[in-house]
């Protein structure tokens, strides 16, 4: 990392980003040409759950080329120096990983991955039907190596528009 002073060097800083936040983009290879792809997700074991379409660009994708880098931001804030735009810059925490994805084919294994897409967006009561795990594909991405990257807030930050 270029700005070794912005680098999450504690590792629970870089799990809590995951844990708190609930959207991933996901950086696949769809043939020759990159493809990018946004997902909710759940974040247990140092692994992340997906699900989704049984078919389309993104199953594809993975099928032909498991391996993949994911970005989870946050914290998004303005902060104006006040001495011109060019001192303009933003706040944020970001995590960036690589791993490689496979399908999960069990109803255990689906299970525990709904359980953690739900527990992730705080709708853990709600229970997963058998039907529901035959309609649906679930993805797991092994996480080989992340870092975490942070812009700290100074005192003269603008409120974000998020």
């Amino acid at each position: 990392m270029r700005r070794a002073d912005r680098e999450m060097e504690d590792p629970s800083e870089i799990e809590a980003v995951l844990h708190q936040n609930r959207v991933v983009v996901l950086g696949v290879v769809d043939g020759d040409e990159p493809y990018l792809v946004t997902v909710n997700y759940g974040y247990a074991d140092n692994k992340l759950y997906l699900h989704g379409a049984k078919e389309g660009r993104k199953a594809s994708s993975f099928a032909t080329n498991p391996r993949l880098c994911f970005t989870v931001t946050d914290q998004h804030q303005l902060i104006d120096h006040k001495s011109s735009a060019c001192h303009l810059s933003y706040g944020f925490r970001s995590v960036v990983g690589y791993g490689r994805v496979r399908e999960l084919e069990s109803d255990q294994e689906k299970t525990l991955a709904f359980e953690a897409l739900l527990g992730q967006v705080v709708r853990p009561e709600h229970k997963v039907s058998k039907t529901l795990l035959r309609q649906t594909a679930c993805w797991v991405i092994d996480i080989e190596s992340m870092t975490g990257k942070q812009q700290l807030l100074p005192e003269h930050s603008m409120e974000s528009k998020e």
